[in-house]
């Protein structure tokens, strides 16, 4: 027997929060989730990484469900070490595990080909950023970099117009 992966531990911690009244923290969620495991305490009590952290296996893993879970809209940590259940998600019975992974790795690279083109957006002197965007296609993005480019310089001006007067 051994610790189950972290995906095959979000329905389990999901209903722990069903369970639990909709809220619960880190702790209650752990115990009930152990309770429930039918895993042997040598199993519960195994270290992470014993010399980073006094953290088991099986808490690590579970947070991994929580972030899984959090990145797909079921949970919220509503305050530190507290748990809840997304308001609009409470009426959910049961979700795919596998389709949640799938979601939350899609997110992450979807978010990460966002962060290069900004990155690439800026790694070009020559270019302004807007115009970089306009080239590759990208219009809305285009769009959005002259509105800031205008929010900050309007802003700038208003600080700078101020300043001159008190001279």
């Amino acid at each position: 027997m051994e610790i189950p992966p972290y995906d095959q531990l979000m329905l389990p911690l999901f209903t722990a929060l069903k369970v639990l009244g909709g809220s619960a923290s880190i702790s209650e969620i752990d115990e009930y989730v152990a309770d429930h495991s039918g895993l042997p305490a040598e199993l519960l009590d195994l270290p992470h990484n014993a010399e980073k952290s006094n953290q088991t296996e099986f808490q690590y893993r579970l947070a991994w469900a929580r972030t899984y879970l959090k990145k797909a809209g079921l949970v919220e940590n509503s305050s530190r070490g507290v748990w809840v259940i997304s308001p609009d998600k409470r009426h959910v019975q049961t979700s795919d595990p596998a389709e949640i992974v799938r979601q939350v790795r899609e997110l992450h690279k979807q978010k990460r080909a966002q962060r290069d083109l900004n990155e690439e957006l800026v790694a070009d002197p020559d270019d302004g950023p807007a115009e970089t965007a306009m080239a590759a296609g990208d219009a809305t993005v285009a769009s959005r970099i002259r509105c800031r480019v205008s929010r900050q310089l309007q802003a700038f001006s208003s600080i700078g117009l101020s300043r001159c007067k008190l001279r």
